[in-house]
This record gives structure tokens, C-alpha cells and sequence, in this order.
């Protein structure tokens, strides 16, 4: 798998979303532990997912994990 250059760096917020949805979260369940709502949750991890150049959440949090992008800060 390639992972893309990427132009814009994934921010703090979008990283941690996809860090838990690799950990098997759902939106919902991401928007409760981070104090968001699902709607912000979902507007994260869709920015994310148009950095990344991926089809879902999912593949983008498998690109940003390959990429070495959701190490804990």
C-alpha cells in the first residue's frame, strides 16, 4: 500500500478520531469520549479521509496507521 504525500498534515483532532476508530469505535462512541458531537466526529474523520485519499473511515485509518500518523502523542 502506498501511503500519499500529504499537502495538509492531518490534524490533532483528526488523527485521534482515526486512532479510535482503528480501536474499533464507533462515531458515536468516538464523539462520547472526546466530548464532540457525532456530527463534528463525522466532519473530522471525512477530512481526514479526503487528506488521505481514501475510500471510508476505515481505510483511512489503515493508510494513516501504515503511514506511522496515529502514534500516540
Amino acid at each position: 500500500m502506498t501511503v500519499p504525500a500529504l499537502t495538509h498534515p492531518l490534524t490533532p483532532r483528526e488523527a485521534e478520531c482515526l486512532r479510535l476508530l482503528a480501536r474499533g469505535e464507533s462515531s458515536k462512541q468516538i464523539a462520547h469520549t472526546l466530548g464532540l458531537s457525532s456530527r463534528s466526529v463525522d466532519a473530522y474523520l471525512g477530512r481526514a479521509r479526503k487528506k488521505l485519499g481514501a475510500r471510508n473511515s476505515t481505510h483511512a485509518a489503515v493508510i494513516a496507521s501504515t503511514a506511522g500518523l496515529l502514534s500516540e502523542p
